[in-house]
């Protein structure tokens, strides 16, 4: 019973479930897909979307180091900062980080960080997540700018990933408290370890 996961709802206190069994009783919604094929679907988006942002930020980073290598260390420690930043902002505080997350490995992060409560996102949340998109996505401007391909090599994939973002996760997104989520299948229920 260890590896079984508790859903807190109902009157009765909660009840106990395996993960597959929580997601046979999820099995379809509205557009009646079986729960794990658009499960599995948005998780590819998911990942494929950060694995898109990432290639443009290693793209920036390659291109700020070969102009100035101190200034590529600054970056790299701008990026190890902001990615927590972020993650603590909005990803700990989202409903389905921890099994529901499209994104998978920024919900198991967010996990590491402390806990915070899940709610409604406050101006403190959305600066947070603003200042760390800022470091990551704006910085590099100072340098790509001056690079026509570069540039246009680093916009491209944020772009794709914004786009992959949007359109395919945020629009089966169960975190309600999320002002992007397109969902219309009401709200994540909390699951929690035992």
């Amino acid at each position: 019973m260890a590896n079984q996961k508790v859903a807190s709802r109902g009157n009765s206190g909660g009840f106990t479930n395996t993960p597959s069994i929580i997601a046979q009783q999820r099995s379809t919604r509205a557009d009646d897909k079986p729960f794990e094929v658009k499960a599995m679907k948005r998780s590819f988006h998911g990942v494929f979307s950060l694995v898109l942002i990432l290639a443009a930020v290693v793209t920036a980073l390659i291109y700020i180091f070969g102009v100035s290598m101190a200034w590529g260390l600054v970056y790299v420690g701008a990026i190890v900062l902001a990615n927590p930043m972020a993650l603590y902002a909005y990803c700990a505080k989202c409903a389905c980080r921890e099994f529901d997350c499209s994104h998978i490995f920024p919900g198991k992060l967010a996990g590491l960080l402390p806990p915070r409560a899940q709610g409604p996102y406050t101006g403190v949340d959305y600066l947070g997540t603003a200042l760390s998109l800022i470091v990551l996505l704006g910085v590099p401007q100072f340098w790509i700018w001056r690079n026509k391909a570069v540039f246009i090599a680093y916009w491209i994939p944020i772009l794709l990933g914004l786009v992959e973002i949007r359109f395919w996760v945020c629009r089966d997104c169960r975190n309600e408290n999320c002002p992007m989520n397109g969902s219309r299948s009401g709200p994540a229920e909390p699951v929690r370890k035992v």
